[in-house]
């Protein structure tokens, strides 16, 4: 296959000149498993505890807050690894794997179950460009290769490090954020109307 002046060919297909390929490993600060375990004991019921995201709560690019949890603040506090931040990426782990979500301001210092959590190098990543990537075909794609499991899909943090993803400058990733996200956007309200 010819590749156009401009592009070449990547790990990850035909790029710009201008992108860097990079592993997930490579961009991010911490790559790390949500709580596992059973953590229904620590449930609480209102706006005491702290919110507990678990993986049905995940869609693409965004958050469904229908029957989400909350867990002592008792439990929160022993399970600070699972503590999420603002740009934290959110990928389920198991069942419908790759679906991501970059975590927005609301949902700073809940807390998550089974959810792979991606926490970019600020610096160089765009957390809503590479959430659009984690669920574009291409991204889906990725996933596919390096799932486990044959009755329950399931993805490991290590195999996660590995994957290849196209990484264009800064300013570029957050433009093709903001374009899909103005998209997003449209579709939906389309969809209302």
């Amino acid at each position: 296959m010819e590749v156009r002046p401009g592009y070449r060919q990547t790990e990850v297909g035909v790029i710009p000149e201008d992108w860097d390929v990079e592993t997930l490993g490579s961009i991010t600060s911490v790559l790390t498993n949500g709580f596992v375990g059973t953590a229904t004991t620590a449930y609480v019921d209102g706006e005491d505890g702290v919110l507990y995201v678990q993986g049905y709560n995940v869609q693409e690019n965004g958050f469904n807050f229908h029957g989400i949890k909350r867990v002592s603040r008792v439990f929160h506090t022993r399970n600070q690894k699972s503590c999420l931040q603002a740009g934290d990426l959110l990928t389920i782990q198991t069942g419908d794997i790759g679906v991501t979500a970059a975590v927005p301001a609301e949902l700073i210092g809940a807390n998550c179950h089974a959810l792979v959590i991606s926490r970019l190098r600020k610096t160089t990543s765009d957390a809503y460009y590479y959430s659009q990537y984690f669920n574009s075909e291409r991204g889906r794609s990725a996933f596919k290769k390096i799932e486990t499991g044959t009755t329950m899909k399931h993805l490991n943090c290590s195999d996660m490090k590995e994957l290849f993803l196209p990484a264009p400058p800064l300013p570029e990733q957050r433009a093709i954020a903001a374009a899909l996200s103005d998209a997003d956007a449209l579709l939906r309200g389309l969809d209302r109307l």
